[in-house]
């Protein structure tokens, strides 16, 4: 047992994760080891971003469909996202909602799944996230998953 980086929680038994650490639905090796944090150290926070026609949100996800998973793999320093970003920062009880590389985007407008996910971000003019951040303990084993 240990903290599933695919699942982000803590698995009971190795048979929810796979043997090994290995992921069960998708083959990943994504467990942590014991003692490391568990899901109650997550950080989940909503993020809201309103575009005008042909303005970028301004960073870029990693879709896992088969983990239904949407990872924030760069935000730019230009675009929606470091503008909201900059105001968060300004506010010392807000700055841990900045959006961040790792942070996993869990819906999208009440929509969850990698795809969906996906369809909302490029479509949607108004795009309300639901985003969760693994302690930072552990975000040197999921970027390197």
């Amino acid at each position: 047992p240990g903290f599933c980086l695919c699942c982000r929680r803590t698995c009971a038994s190795p048979s929810h994760c796979g043997r090994g650490g290995v992921h069960r639905r998708c083959g990943k090796p994504r467990m942590a080891p014991l003692g490391e944090p568990d899901a109650s150290d997550l950080l989940r926070f909503q993020y809201t971003l309103r575009r005008c026609p042909g303005v970028k949100l301004g960073f870029k996800a990693n879709f896992d469909v088969e983990c239904s998973v949407c990872c924030i793999q760069e935000v730019s320093s230009s675009g929606l996202a470091a503008q909201k970003n900059a105001r968060l920062a300004e506010v010392p009880e807000l700055r841990s909602q900045q959006l961040l590389v790792g942070d996993f985007v869990m819906t999208a407008n009440g929509k969850s799944g990698a795809l969906e996910i996906r369809e909302e971000l490029s479509s949607s003019s108004i795009v309300h996230l639901a985003v969760e951040r693994v302690p930072p303990q552990l975000a040197p084993l999921l970027l390197a998953a």
